[in-house]
């Protein structure tokens, strides 16, 4: 046996987001495009995202002649800045993502769980020894992802109460309609309020 992992590395999107990603990790963000309770959109979304073939703004101006390379939100709130549009601005750093995000994790794992909601946690995934708190934590962070995608794909702003709604939608209807979400939610030692 040559002691090569077989599983995937999504080594660009770890390099975009600025993060680690381990090899447990690397197989967990592999097998959600696998998950049934999730829409085929989002799997999709998920499985272009982390093969570095969603087509964000700084990808798409190599492709398209005349195509802004500057992340959407910011150029409808007409941000100066140098905001090209790769994964960590456009999901994370982005000044119209930043004041949302903290606000609508906390809104559904509470402010006692605030420790995982970040960075790393986000984009690589939780490493925590409860597999479906690692589960659950990926699966929101992907709907939040996704969220995101959808109001660039309406040219709008993302708002705090419209992906609160989102979210707990998702996972409404995730809980309600599979076993296997509702026996991970169940499981993860977290109590999320949706």
């Amino acid at each position: 046996m040559s002691g090569k992992s077989n599983s995937f590395q999504p080594h660009k999107y770890a390099a975009t987001t600025d993060v680690v990603i381990n090899d447990t990790s690397g197989q967990r963000l592999n097998n959600l495009w696998n998950l049934s309770f999730l829409d085929n959109a989002t799997r999709v979304f998920s499985f272009k995202l982390h093969n570095n073939t969603l087509g964000l703004n700084t990808r798409v101006s190599k492709f398209i002649r005349g195509h802004s390379h500057e992340c959407s939100f910011c150029q409808i709130t007409q941000n100066g800045e140098d905001n090209r549009k790769n994964p960590l601005h456009f999901f994370y750093q982005c000044d119209s993502v930043e004041t949302i995000f903290g606000d609508t994790f906390e809104e559904i794992f509470g402010p006692r769980h605030r420790e995982f909601i970040y960075r790393a946690s986000y984009f690589g995934g939780l490493n925590d020894e409860n597999e479906d708190k690692n589960m659950i934590v990926m699966i929101t962070s992907i709907w939040f992802k996704k969220y995101l995608w959808d109001c660039k794909q309406k040219v709008t702003l993302p708002q705090t109460r419209t992906a609160i709604e989102y979210l707990k939608d998702r996972l409404n209807t995730s809980y309600e309609n599979s076993k296997k979400f509702k026996d991970i939610v169940l499981n993860c030692g977290v109590h999320i309020r949706f």
